[in-house]
């Protein structure tokens, strides 16, 4: 659920995942979690088509690969 309101808020920067081992067309994209916390998520948006619809208009489909958030001294 976490995952989904970081996704679904939309604030943080985005960048090209530059890495070199980044998953192919994919983003890194630094949220902030409800602590205040900044979050990175590499992310890859997708245009799905979907049957029985208008070609011209594919779903856009967010998939996040990976998530990282560094806790320090929580305990």
């Amino acid at each position: 659920m976490e995952l989904l309101n970081l996704i679904k808020t939309g604030a943080g920067r985005f960048e090209v995942n530059k890495s070199s081992d980044a998953i192919e067309d994919s983003f890194l994209f630094y949220p902030k979690d409800d602590k205040g916390r900044e979050c990175k998520l590499v992310v890859l948006i997708e245009i799905l088509e979907i049957k029985n619809e208008d070609p011209t208009e594919g779903k856009k489909v967010i998939i996040v690969c990976s998530a990282y958030r560094r806790i320090e001294n929580e305990i």
